[in-house]
């Protein structure tokens, strides 16, 4: 279900317990089936987004970048507004998809370091062949110091590196709204007519 607020000018609450209770059912008196059919497309973008935002082209977890991807229902004396969204709207905007030339540091073991290294002396590979030891803890990149690591291609490297939320949230709430317009139209018209 879709977190209720309400907004007044610049104020804005969220409800919960027995107030979301009487301002939902005053909501559904007053809009009826178009505020549900607008959520229940909110959910159905907000769920296809939250397993891509961390599925296979998005952000890590550990990064704490995200929030949370929910559906918000605002009210205000002017409107109704279903909308889908980060809880973390400073930050979320801005994460995009890893580009073509992403790369990641990947644990390796002494001797695969070793080997990497020699390697890269015989060749006289400046830089080392991509492999360091690590001299100190970097837990936000989960490197450990004095282990050993090997640089690489990120997996989840696209192509675009494009942001996330237009990408997972704004186009394919735009198709939703398309798809489910003449319901909505529907709706509307008999909730004016009643």
């Amino acid at each position: 279900m879709s977190e209720l607020r309400f907004r007044d000018g610049d104020v804005t609450v969220t409800l919960d317990g027995g107030l979301e209770e009487f301002v939902r059912k005053a909501l559904d008196a007053a809009a009826g089936e178009a505020v549900k059919l607008m959520e229940a497309a909110a959910e159905e973008v907000a769920a296809k987004a939250r397993a891509d935002w961390y599925g296979t082209y998005g952000v890590e977890k550990r990064s704490g970048k995200s929030g949370d991807i929910r559906v918000f229902t605002t009210v205000s004396d002017t409107e109704v507004r279903v909308s889908v969204g980060s809880t973390d709207l400073q930050k979320a905007i801005f994460v995009h998809r890893p580009g073509a030339l992403s790369q990641v540091s990947v644990e390796i073991t002494k001797k695969e370091y070793d080997e990497k290294k020699s390697r890269a002396r015989r060749d006289n590979v400046v830089g080392g062949g991509g492999v360091f030891k690590a001299r100190k803890t970097l837990l936000g990149y989960g490197i450990l110091k004095d282990h050993y690591y090997a640089i690489v291609m990120n997996p989840r490297s696209g192509l675009d590196g494009r942001y996330l939320v237009p990408e997972l949230i704004r186009k394919p709430m735009q198709t939703k709204i398309k798809e489910i317009a003449p319901a909505l139209g529907k709706a509307i018209a008999d909730r004016v007519r009643g």
